[in-house]
């Protein structure tokens, strides 16, 4: 495999959103039966607002929902490249068994990515009993503004972090 370089900070420029102060970062991870997410029938366990939602480990369809769901926080960031970091290193613990992706570039765009404000979700399917595994990496900025301008809630106090 050829190996190329790219410089993300100068493809994706700008910076952090200078209307949400005290950015921070909330990682999740889910590894389980990949076909739990691939279903084409209606989730009730993955849809916000449903009766199943809240007991659920399953990640939920849109990034922002995990913030309803503190007690599946693995860890948070003050920084970018803190939870890139954390991401990188959990396709080390579980890495794929065929792959063309460098994580080492990955980790390098989530981090810019992450710092403008921004969600990212790695996935990737992992040989893990029972049935066709999955791992869904999921890091969640905070405050977390949606595209309708909404700002969902932060799960945990940054002055308690």
């Amino acid at each position: 495999m050829n190996r190329v370089d790219i410089d993300w900070r100068t493809v994706l420029r700008g910076g952090p959103p200078a209307d949400r102060p005290g950015l921070h970062w909330h990682g999740f991870l889910w590894i389980g039966n990949g076909n739990d997410l691939y279903s084409y029938k209606h989730q009730p366990e993955r849809t916000a607002g449903t009766a199943e939602f809240p007991a659920s480990v399953l990640p939920p369809e849109s990034t922002a929902h995990y913030l309803l769901k503190a007690r599946l926080i693995q860890g948070t960031w003050t920084t970018a490249g803190a939870a890139a970091d954390w991401m990188r290193a959990q396709w080390d613990a579980s890495t794929p068994t065929v792959t063309h992706v460098d994580p080492d570039n990955r980790r390098q765009y989530s981090e810019v990515t992450l710092s403008h404000g921004e969600d990212d979700v790695w996935r990737w399917w992992h040989p893990a009993p029972p049935g066709p595994g999955m791992v869904h990496v999921a890091v969640v900025c905070c405050p977390h503004k949606s595209a309708a301008g909404r700002t969902m809630p932060c799960p945990n106090d940054p002055g308690n972090m």
